[in-house]
């Protein structure tokens, strides 16, 4: 099933044409600023056997404990926006290319990941052949105001490991690197070194009749018995990570498969009392 025209064009028959599959794709834009750490506390050395050592010794403790992305934070770069547009991704390591490209050093990295996009892009078939991979295209920053909001992302991201603690910490600048500064300057890096988040979404999504691959229960239109349970069901990308959105989606399929109802506000009753626990 797909667009019929598409599978017309690779060779394969259409049995149901339902053209919204492989659109509205959508992703979360990264933007990685590295910088090179003075002192020798990243996990650049984490693989050297003491730290095994160190964590088996010390019951989880160590560098071998990190969870690589240490901080993060959701910030309002628009300030029209009524919530938050980007995620701050903070990791005590080099992150550059997607992993790909390596720092022979200690160094950290701060990466605006833009959970606000509106651009939507496609995937598509190369070919009938099952094994060719896909055509996947992103078409990030259709709307100019998405990168402008990304420009001033990285700005921010830059500010906040330049001043304060971070700025004892920072030796110099590896990505987008010292002279990468006008806006112009840092737009091209940005097209260059665009990386994800890998949240890619929305390829398979929940609609109305005709705007929409799934009904509301995550049925395929004009297949019978079949269901898609992932993130390729939700009609837009969360302002967020996707892993906890995905879950709540298996968990509210597993409902509808089993047949269980769900439950009624009348039959969740009322909200426990908070409890504060103060913080020693």
């Amino acid at each position: 099933m797909g667009h019929i025209d598409h599978l017309g064009d690779v060779g394969v028959e259409c049995v149901v044409d339902s053209p919204h599959v492989g659109e509205h794709l959508m992703d979360h834009p990264l933007a990685t600023t590295t910088y090179e750490c003075r002192d020798p506390v990243t996990l650049f050395d984490a693989t050297n056997p003491k730290y095994l050592v160190q964590y088996l010794a010390g019951r989880g403790k160590g560098k071998l404990s990190s969870n690589v992305a240490e901080a993060g934070a959701f910030v309002r770069v628009d300030s029209d926006s009524p919530w938050p547009d980007f995620e701050l991704l903070f990791g005590a390591a080099y992150y550059f290319d997607n992993g790909f490209r390596a720092y022979p050093g200690h160094a950290f990295t701060c990466g605006p990941s833009f959970v606000r996009p509106s651009s939507e892009g496609r995937v598509r078939l190369r070919s009938a052949d099952a094994n060719d991979p896909p055509a996947i295209h992103l078409d990030w920053f259709q709307d100019p105001a998405e990168m402008r909001a990304m420009i001033d992302a990285v700005r921010l991201a830059r500010e906040i490991a330049e001043t304060g603690p971070l700025a004892r910490a920072a030796i110099r600048n590896l990505d987008p690197g010292p002279g990468v500064r006008s806006d112009e300057q840092i737009e091209a890096w940005i097209r260059a070194e665009l990386q994800h988040t890998y949240h890619a979404s929305c390829t398979c999504r929940m609609g109305d009749e005709g705007d929409g691959v799934l009904d509301p229960e995550l049925r395929v239109r004009g297949v019978d018995g079949l269901r898609v349970v992932d993130a390729s069901s939700m009609p837009r990308v969360p302002n967020g990570n996707t892993n906890a959105p995905t879950i709540m989606i298996a968990e509210r399929a597993s409902d509808l498969i089993l047949g269980r109802e769900q439950l009624a506000p009348a039959d969740v009753g009322e909200p426990a009392p908070a409890q504060v626990t103060a913080a020693t």
